[in-house]
């Protein structure tokens, strides 16, 4: 398993650092698990603008982008997509690209 640490730099804000922990929980091997029956996520890579990590972007990204964007008056949060300290309306087309709404991509075995 990728230990995050040795991939984090001070200079990041905490939400910066704090994506790249939530990322990195999705290198998790089935062993690790301790069971051949994994989360629906954990099957999945990661993908742009799938910040609730449930495997699909749709509208409870949209939901949840607009929740954050107010809680935070628009600072940094998990839909800081483009990583720019702020979570506003930049950061949509990162959800809305392409298909939409659409599944996260198989992860692959290793």
């Amino acid at each position: 398993m990728v230990r995050a640490e040795k991939y984090l730099d001070p200079e990041w804000s905490i939400f910066q650092q704090a994506e790249i922990l939530r990322l990195n929980i999705l290198e998790i091997d089935k062993d690790e698990v301790g069971s051949q029956s994994v989360p629906h996520t954990l099957n999945r890579e990661p993908c742009v603008g799938d910040g609730n990590l449930d495997g699909v972007v749709d509208q409870q990204d949209i939901d949840q982008f607009n929740y954050w964007a107010n809680v935070t008056s628009s600072n940094s949060s998990w839909y800081d997509l483009n990583l720019d300290g702020l979570t506003n309306q930049a950061d949509v087309p990162y959800i809305t690209q392409g298909n939409f709404p659409r599944e996260c991509p198989m992860a692959h075995s290793r």
